[in-house]
């Protein structure tokens, strides 16, 4: 359960939740010990992000009825970044 007496912002906390691993889905899981230095993983995550999030804005700007994304590309990117 939740504590309703809490400053936590619940909603954005699930949010992050979702979404922060989102990149890994396509990059794959990179750890310390693939040899990939922390600016390539960054560049390989963000480009997936971008490529992701830009697919989200396209359908939801596209659909002309209601297909459930919930939030934008934009707003998914805001909480991965």
């Amino acid at each position: 359960t939740v504590a309703t007496t809490t400053t936590v912002d619940v909603a954005k906390c699930l949010k992050m939740a979702l979404v922060h691993d989102l990149a890994e889905a396509q990059v794959g899981d990179i750890t310390p010990h693939c040899g990939v230095s922390d600016d390539d993983k960054h560049q390989q995550e963000l480009l997936a992000m971008t490529q992701m999030t830009n697919h989200l804005v396209v359908l939801q700007n596209t659909s002309t009825t209601s297909i459930g994304l919930g939030m934008a590309g934009g707003e998914n990117f805001g909480f991965w970044e």
